[in-house]
Formats: structure tokens, sequence, C-alpha cells
């Protein structure tokens, strides 16, 4: 873990009663998720912690907007996503067309395939094959899952002429729950990456969902673990200490020539 920030959902300043209770500041300004652990990315990152594959869930990416951010800094991901997002899928092939002059709900031009239009990622899903799954051995015995992994590009704005998202990879697992059949995540892992290497990277993130826990009671347990996200770009042999960083005044520890160690860690904090 690279460190912890306080997440504060908007509705935690409403109630200007509430907040007073809580002990929350006044003039406290809440931010996003997505915005505090792509704070934390960059602090590492500046930190000169190595780059490592993204993991997060769909709390913070199902809007798109982080995973683009993620592609601007240049870093792979395996994240999370529900399964309300459409997509191009593999038989898609979306071309840009003018729409009639005397349409005036749509936009001049915007991709189509009448053939193979967008689809909901849930509804996708009921379509494919899937097959089993070995991606590593615990206490247990083999960890195992019904995976399929394809390739799409999302359809993120496309009723408003926006162009395919890049090729990437959608994986899905069936879950056995009737109320929830299936789970997915987008990847940009190179189109080359085996569905086993996918599935292992996906599941690295073990009970590591992000989960936010709120109280009226005390504002120290308002928190959130928003910077799983940043968190998860070091794998167990690198790890960083947040003592000199302030992400709401961008204040930067010096770069290392170096990444952290887990042995350096607990050398510094013994």
């Amino acid at each position: 873990m690279i460190g912890f920030r306080l997440f504060l959902p908007e509705e935690g300043t409403a109630d200007a009663e509430r907040s007073e209770e809580a002990g929350i500041p006044v003039g406290t300004k809440c931010s996003t998720k997505g915005r505090i652990a792509l704070a934390h990315l960059d602090w590492a990152l500046a930190a000169g912690v190595r780059r490592h594959v993204v993991l997060a869930d769909a709390g913070y990416v199902d809007s798109g907007e982080f995973r683009d951010a993620l592609v601007e800094r240049g870093l792979r991901y395996v994240v999370a996503v529900n399964g309300e997002p459409e997509v191009w899928s593999p038989e898609s092939k979306p071309r840009l067309r003018k729409n009639p002059l005397g349409d005036t709900q749509r936009p001049r031009a915007m991709y189509r395939d009448d053939d193979c239009p967008p689809i909901a990622i849930k509804r996708l899903a009921s379509t494919l094959k899937f097959r089993r799954v070995r991606w590593r051995e615990g206490s247990k015995g083999w960890q195992s899952g019904q995976f399929c992994a394809i390739r799409i590009r999302t359809a993120r704005r496309h009723l408003t002429g926006a162009p395919p998202g890049d090729e990437q990879w959608l994986l899905c697992q069936e879950t056995g729950d009737e109320r929830t059949p299936y789970k997915a995540w987008l990847s940009n892992l190179p189109s080359t990456t085996e569905g086993s290497t996918l599935v292992d990277t996906r599941s690295s993130a073990g009970g590591s969902n992000g989960t936010t826990k709120s109280s009226s009671k005390n504002w120290g347990s308002i928190t959130s673990r928003a910077a799983r996200g940043a968190a998860f770009t070091t794998t167990p042999r690198s790890a960083l200490s947040l003592t000199d960083f302030s992400p709401s005044v961008g204040r930067f520890p010096p770069r290392r020539s170096t990444p952290w160690t887990l042995p350096m860690v607990r050398r510094a904090i013994q």
C-alpha cells in the first residue's frame, strides 16, 4: 500500500449540522475517488516508483475519464467496469458516415455499423463462450473460474459523434449469481497477452475493492481506499512513504534514482 487520503462524499458537507458534529473543518472541499487516486499516482511516479499495471474497481473507471488519464500517463491497466457501458464487439466495423441533412437529432457525422451496433457489456457477455481458467495455487488448491477474453473498442459518446476507442481487452467472468451473472474488466495490456495472464493480473487486487466507510460520529472514520489505484502500481517488493506528500499543494518528495523496496520501507519505519 502506498498511502491513504481521507475521502469525503459530497453529501458529507451538504448537512452543516452533521458536518459540525463530525468535526469536518469548514470549507472542506470534496474530491472524487478517481482524482484522489490520480494524485497518488502522480506523486508515486514523480518519486520514482516503478511503473506497474494499475488495478482499480468500477467505482473509479465507469465514466472512462480515469482510464483516459491512465493512458495519458503511459500506464497499463486492468480495471473493473459494470455491465452498462457500451462497446463495439469484435465483429463491428464502425465507419464514419454522414447523417441526412434534415436529421437534427444527431450530429452531422457519426461512426456507425448497422449490422453490429454498440452493445452493453452485460448483453455482450451473455453471448460469449466461457472456459475454465486456473490462475494461482492457494492454500485450498488451484483458484479457477469461467472466463472469456475478447478484443473490443469502447463506444463512449458514440451518439455524439465520438470515434471508437483504442482496441483493448474485455475480460468477463461468470459468477453463478442470478442478480449479477457476470463481472467485467477492461485492459490495455498488449494484444499478445494470454488470457491466463489477464485473469491472474486481475486477481492481484485480491479483496481490494475500493470501499467507503462513513460515519457521522467521527471525521477520521470518513475514509476511502481511493489510493488503491496507486497502490496497485507497485508489487509487494516496491512501496513508498507518504511522509512528505501533500496532495492539496502538490509537494513531491525528491526523485529517487532507484525504486523503494519492501526491506527498505521496513528499515525506514523501524
